[in-house]
């Protein structure tokens, strides 16, 4: 069971990868995401998908 705040990190991530089961029980939050300016910078924030229960 996918816990109310359990977070997935996915580098490529696509709707395929949810199944309708997940999407008709979850609610899928993308969170913030932005390249983050290397020059100042040494690391790119991941993309995150946040599953909360309805």
């Amino acid at each position: 069971m996918v816990k109310s705040h359990e977070v997935f990190n996915h580098v490529n991530f696509s709707n395929q990868d949810l199944s309708e089961s997940l999407l008709n029980r979850y609610q899928f939050y993308l969170c913030n995401f932005s390249w983050a300016n290397l020059r100042d910078t040494q690391f790119v924030d991941c993309l995150l998908i946040r599953a909360r229960r309805y």
